[in-house]
């Protein structure tokens, strides 16, 4: 849903990395957003999310062969790397309109999401952190 939200706020910035456990969650995108520009995109990205909740678009998930995983999800995120994987297929999530290769457990669509926060943008390196919680 972060990626959602950072693209309606005018950043598709590729996703590299996401940390989604509750002591720490977070998602790093390769590019920067400006120091001054922090604080007004926190406000908006709130605004994002509370759209995207009321929205409560579905959640999808889906088996495709490493070939179609990497050539689907390497177009945005550029973080998919299929060498990873022994199994001929790749399960598929896909939240709020994106994609990621993942294992985990889902919510069925974005309206349990309800209080979902951003808290904090940090960048460093040219990588931005973006950091929320679940009210």
């Amino acid at each position: 849903m972060v990626d959602a939200a950072m693209v309606r706020c005018g950043y598709n910035f590729p996703a590299t990395k996401g940390y989604h456990f509750l002591d720490a969650p977070c998602v790093e995108y390769k590019g920067t957003v400006e120091a001054e520009k922090r604080p007004g995109l926190i406000v908006q990205l709130n605004e994002k999310f509370k759209e995207l909740i009321d929205e409560d678009i579905p959640t999808t998930i889906c088996q495709m062969t490493k070939e179609d995983a990497e050539e689907k999800l390497n177009k945005v995120q550029e973080n998919f790397d299929p060498r990873m994987f022994t199994d001929p297929t790749i399960r598929v999530v896909g939240i709020c309109g994106f994609d990621c290769c993942c294992g985990g457990t889902h919510v069925k669509s974005s309206k349990e999401l309800e209080g979902f926060k951003v808290t904090g943008i940090k960048c460093k390196k040219g990588i931005t952190k973006v950091k929320y919680n679940l009210g």
